[in-house]
């Protein structure tokens, strides 16, 4: 039950810091530039609505426990399948939006489909790693 714990807390951890980075340095302005018309922003940012952010991180982390840890043998089937499987998160979340908002761009479907894929693929490696320190 405690490795169960700490490879949560560290999947959750390991989402929040990797997204963090992304959201607010590497691709702050290409979310800003086009979203503009569909989130909040205050003095430059975007300001995610607070309540759902530990939805977002429990689900995901709650999918990787099921659809891929729970079965990878080793860590390279953990990252392989762990960012197939951020794949088809991201590319279904995208391309849902993709179909339905007004105005939804192509080229951030696909930079944030490309983004859920890598950091899918290494937050399930780093819990896989982390989850191996207790077997």
């Amino acid at each position: 039950m405690l490795s169960i714990i700490i490879t949560t807390i560290a999947g959750i951890i390991s989402f929040i810091v990797l997204d963090y980075i992304w959201l607010t340095q590497i691709a702050k302005s290409l979310y800003l530039e086009k979203l503009a018309s569909h989130v909040n922003i205050e003095n430059g940012s975007l300001v995610p609505y607070l309540p759902a952010i530990p939805i977002v991180y429990g689900v995901a982390i709650f999918a990787i426990w099921i659809f891929v840890l729970s079965w990878a043998t080793d860590l390279k089937q953990a990252a392989l399948y762990g960012a197939l499987f951020g794949f088809c998160m991201y590319a279904f979340y995208d391309f849902t939006n993709l179909a339905t908002l007004k105005d939804y761009p192509w080229s951030l479907t696909l930079i944030d489909t490309l983004w859920g894929t890598f950091v899918v693929g290494v937050v399930t490696a780093i819990m896989f790693y982390v989850n191996s320190l207790f077997a």
